[in-house]
């Protein structure tokens, strides 16, 4: 009798556990825009993403005053307004994306750009990723509108190294400028060392057009840097004002210091056919991809440094590596324009002190030339 009591209350209580740990089993956290897009009748680029922030060139003149966009989130989260219901896009449009927990919440900007960027001034630096303090900076387009164009290596410093202050990151505004009130610095400083089984000596300021993913910077940092933005005119001519001081001691890389080796930085701009093959350019493929048309590269003399403490011009014609014209009907082009305080700073080499400043750069095209 005592058997079958104890089967009878296992049969009782197994389902019922099995029931509890279905009812416990956590609901997902997430509440992000996986992926976003205009009708193709407006849109010139697929959506790119920075942070909270969503940029997409149109056509120019195209009608975006009640467009319905095609948003996918994460499963079992909910979107307000919801993806279905038209909206106007002339203006920014604000998506609110509410996880299955109900609890999380993240919060998008969408905004539509007519022209591509092509110059820069540094003026403008927002904290873009609270509650981190570093600071990036924003550009707008000839309509005022705003567009996040940039990212940087502090997106990566910011996970081992929690400063209160935008000025102590590597990358920041310096109100040592060319002309107007702000230019852009990135020093290199000391890494964080051993994290998990990568040595990380050094860490470069970089400043690049693009995303920075910094879940790959450990496991592979050539792949953590995202390069490309629309470009939708010819590009002839790199130019604009920089100051450069190697630092002054021991050029040191993940295995060691380097004897007699000397810092240098980085000033190039790159335009790239974007297809199916490949949105977005990175470390490993920057100067080497065979989409690459075009390469405005600042000469190997130049980027040792810069004598005393002001500013020069630099004027780079870019390179075409045929002479096959552009089909910006037929095609999508992305432009990579990218600084940094060690030329080898993605493979955490360089000398701790180097600084580059750089200001009012543009990109000269056959439209604004």
């Amino acid at each position: 009798m005592t058997n079958l009591r104890l089967k009878a209350a296992a049969v009782f209580w197994v389902p019922l556990l099995c029931f509890s740990c279905i009812q416990d089993e956590p609901l997902n956290p997430e509440a992000d825009i996986l992926t976003f897009s205009l009708p193709a009748a407006v849109s010139l680029t697929e959506a790119s993403f920075n942070q909270g922030d969503i940029s997409v060139t149109v056509r120019k003149g195209a009608d975006v005053s009640s467009i319905a966009p095609r948003i996918e989130i994460t499963a079992g989260a909910v979107i307000e307004p919801a993806a279905d219901v038209p909206q106007d896009f002339n203006r920014p449009v604000v998506y609110t994306v509410t996880a299955a927990d109900g609890i999380h919440r993240r919060v998008y900007t969408v905004h539509t750009l007519s022209h591509s960027l092509y110059y820069y001034d540094f003026e403008h630096w927002e904290a873009l990723n609270p509650p981190f303090r570093y600071e990036t900076p924003v550009e707008f387009d000839t309509d005022g509108q705003r567009a996040v164009y940039w990212d940087s290596s502090n997106k990566g410093i910011a996970l081992y190294q929690q400063f209160t202050d935008a000025a102590l990151f590597p990358i920041h505004k310096t109100d040592k400028s060319a002309a107007g009130a702000y230019g852009a610095e990135m020093i290199t400083g000391k890494g964080p060392g051993k994290i998990f089984s990568r040595n990380i000596p050094v860490a470069a300021g970089s400043l690049f057009a693009g995303v920075m993913n910094p879940e790959n910077a450990l496991k592979d940092p050539l792949l953590a840097t995202r390069f490309g933005q629309p470009c939708l005119e010819k590009p002839l001519r790199f130019r604009g004002y920089y100051n450069y001081k190697p630092g002054t001691g021991d050029y040191i890389t993940p295995d060691g210091i380097a004897p007699n080796r000397r810092d240098s930085c980085t000033i190039n701009a790159v335009l790239f056919r974007a297809d199916a093959g490949v949105q977005l350019l990175d470390g490993t493929n920057i100067l080497t991809h065979p989409n690459i048309i075009a390469l405005a590269l600042l000469p190997e003399k130049d980027r040792a440094g810069t004598a005393g403490d002001e500013y020069v011009p630099f004027d780079i014609p870019f390179e075409y590596r045929s002479n096959e014209p552009l089909d910006f009907e037929k095609n999508r082009y992305k432009l990579a324009v990218v600084f940094s305080s060690s030329f080898k700073g993605d493979l955490y080499e360089g000398v701790i002190g180097s600084r580059l400043r750089v200001d009012n750069v543009e990109i000269i095209t056959g439209e604004n030339e």
